[in-house]
């Protein structure tokens, strides 16, 4: 075999590595751009003279995810059902864009125990390849202190549905 020979194959071997390296960056690129992004996160929604505070998971991604298993430590009740919070969404798919809400307080500045909780919320959930994702949520009260809201306290019960239906679709809309 003549020397160009040997130059010539050893060139068409990097050519081929080169282009498998590529292909394999493309297609994990491909796949990063396209999985699920779930996150948990407060929301805040004023009503009337009470701020309602929300934990809210929502999927940020462009695919769908499903729910494997949700831990909350220490566990967390809601507020309103008594249930621990996102304890029913295992099995549960959420699509791209997607979000389910918890009431967590129904007056999110009075001072109590709940109000000053910090927990962590544990999620496993799968994409669309069934690939098993992880992540964990340090989910605290303490930005509270910079948020500001005005409160207004009236009896007018007109004011108080106008200001419950306008709850419901804001929070239809996380």
């Amino acid at each position: 075999m003549a020397l160009t020979d040997w130059i010539q194959s050893v060139s068409a071997i990097v050519a081929l590595i080169i282009s498998t390296i590529a292909i394999v960056q493309t297609n994990r690129t491909i796949y990063d751009s396209n999985k699920p992004y779930i996150s948990f996160f407060f929301d805040y929604i004023q009503v009337l003279d009470d701020v309602h505070q929300y934990i809210v998971v929502k999927n940020f991604g462009k695919t769908r995810a499903t729910i494997k298993k949700v831990t909350l430590n220490p566990k967390v009740q809601n507020e309103m059902t008594k249930d621990i919070v996102f304890s029913h969404l295992e099995g549960t798919s959420l699509a791209p864009g997607q979000s389910f809400t918890a009431t967590f307080s129904s007056n999110a500045f009075t001072n109590t125990d709940r109000n000053h909780l910090d927990f962590t919320i544990h999620v496993e959930y799968e994409d669309e390849l069934h690939k098993l994702i992880k992540d964990d949520f340090f989910m605290t009260q303490r930005n509270k202190k910079d948020m500001f809201f005005t409160k207004s306290t009236t009896n007018i019960a007109m004011n108080e549905t106008v200001s419950r239906t306008a709850e419901e679709l804001l929070r239809k809309r996380i």
